[in-house]
């Protein structure tokens, strides 16, 4: 896994190398510029132009030291300087620099027509506007910038990150869209999420001489990489008694393809024994359709609602219960769910309908909060988990995440393009995926992969952590021998570990 920084901890750990460390900034950007000018003649090693659009903070600072060695290594360069009334000590320090040496530096002001040239006449433009510390909208004459640098043919590369892209979040009115990235030092969060993976391009990281070992800062979450996959923990002197006894209980009257998807995913990532426990009236249509896995009828009451006592003693065989898809949000379906909240001895996966119930009844849901639960929501069911409107997730998922339930042990899979997986102070990003897993399905597929695991014994964290990346490593796989949008939820589960994967 890779560790992620926030904005704050880069900041602090710049700081602390400044400070503490006695390493003085301008050697930082050094580091910085000399690192970024060496991959920039890898990435194109014919390029003969390169046009430079710089800031007034140290991102700037940073571009100005590219030019500088760009030019010792015979490259034309062209400096564009964004026009404000304060830069940076740095970004003064550079600039007197650049003019000493006589650079080719044109004021965006006073030469709008030569800058509009020096963009469409070029063989590379490096973004180095704002860095990861700017914050808000990009307006003015660095709106038009941005617009002249969208404009040009030329290939773009940001510094650090695309100008204008918040490096928490991802988020951005208007940002460079670049073909590649280079990070100076630090990962963050906002590469990776919301409009970060369409406008980084190809990312890279550099060092720069924070000496981040030495200074354990600890990241503010993890991405996971499919080394991560856990796939080593099965031996071959076991029987399907050993991997688990998984209970699945969904699929209300017309929507039992949820049930149906969700168990077959369990059998096929490894449960030794799936249960389905359903309703009275559907005990024929499971008959029909289930071959592998055991359907049980529910036993009810005079009342037709799940009896409490004989459903009790039905999941006292479970190893793992995932209660959800397709269940309904009707009395009978919240009957089973006060009964499966009791449950607190062995992992239980609350998904789909299962969440709504918890939105709409605050108190079973602060019941089901213990360290054996894991939540799958999705951005819509997780707003109404948290009460929190649609627009606060999107301006921070972290911080929204990371304020629900603050106090609880339980495991949260966050779902989206990209996915939050949560437990406790423990935090993860999972990125793999594509817009084939944008369907109908795709949802019950990895609930039934996550039971499975948690069934077979994995912990609820680790079985988290193990659906999400499967599911996003096949529908990429997937994508070798099909167009994303043919995915569907039933191929994927076709596909599920038919390759070898990189995990452990």
């Amino acid at each position: 896994m890779i560790p992620l920084y926030s904005l704050k901890q880069t900041k602090n750990a710049d700081a602390h190398a400044i400070n503490e460390f006695g390493i003085p900034g301008m050697s930082l950007m050094e580091n910085a510029g000399l690192a970024i000018a060496k991959r920039i003649l890898k990435l194109y090693p014919k390029l003969r132009h390169c046009t430079i659009a710089c800031g007034p903070g140290n991102n700037g600072g940073d571009g100005l030291v590219i030019a500088r060695w760009l030019v010792d290594m015979e490259v034309d360069v062209t400096i564009i300087l964004l026009p404000h009334p304060r830069m940076s000590r740095e970004m003064e320090s550079q600039l007197k620099i650049c003019r000493a040496l006589e650079l080719y530096i044109l004021d965006f002001d006073e030469d709008s027509l030569t800058v509009d040239d020096a963009f469409y006449e070029t063989d590379l433009i490096v973004d180095a506007l704002f860095g990861s510390g700017f914050k808000g909208e990009i307006s003015g004459a660095a709106a038009q910038l941005l617009t002249m640098i969208e404009d040009s043919l030329a290939p773009v590369l940001s510094v650090d990150i695309p100008s204008g892209l918040d490096a928490d979040t991802g988020n951005s009115t208007n940002c460079v869209i670049a073909d590649h990235t280079i990070a100076l030092e630090t990962l963050k969060p906002g590469y990776f999420m919301n409009l970060g993976p369409l406008v980084c391009g190809e990312l890279s990281v550099t060092p720069v001489g924070l000496h981040l070992k030495t200074q354990a800062i600890p990241p503010t979450l993890y991405k996971l990489e499919e080394s991560d996959l856990i796939l080593d923990y099965r031996s071959k002197v076991s029987h399907k008694g050993v991997w688990g006894k998984l209970m699945i209980i969904g699929g209300c009257d017309g929507f039992t393809g949820a049930t149906f998807m969700s168990t077959a995913a369990a059998l096929k990532t490894g449960a030794g024994y799936v249960y389905v426990l359903h309703r009275d009236s559907q005990e024929e249509l499971f008959a029909g359709r289930l071959t592998e896995a055991i359907y049980h009828k529910v036993p009810e009451t005079v009342r037709q609602l799940p009896d409490t006592r004989k459903v009790k003693r039905m999941l006292k065989e479970a190893s793992a219960i995932l209660i959800g898809p397709g269940l309904g949000q009707d009395d009978w379906s919240l009957k089973m769910l006060e009964i499966v909240v009791q449950q607190k001895d062995i992992p239980v996966v609350y998904d789909g309908d299962a969440l709504n119930l918890l939105a709409r009844h605050p108190k079973l849901l602060n019941y089901s909060a213990h360290q054996m639960s894991i939540y799958t929501p999705h951005h819509g069911e997780f707003c109404r988990l948290a009460k929190i409107e649609m627009q606060t997730l999107r301006n921070d998922p972290i911080a929204a995440l990371q304020a629900f339930m603050p106090q609880s042990d339980a495991c949260i899979l966050l779902k989206s393009h990209y996915s939050l997986i949560r437990s406790g102070d423990e935090l993860y990003l999972n990125s793999f995926g594509n817009d084939g897993l944008a369907k109908a399905g795709s949802g019950d597929v990895l609930a039934g992969m996550l039971a499975s695991f948690a069934a077979q014994g994995l912990s609820p964290l680790t079985s988290a952590c193990n659906a999400s990346l499967l599911l996003g490593l096949t529908a990429e796989k997937m994508t070798q021998h099909m167009a994303s949008q043919a995915i569907t939820a039933t191929g994927i589960i076709a596909n599920l570990l038919t390759r070898t994967h990189k995990g452990g």
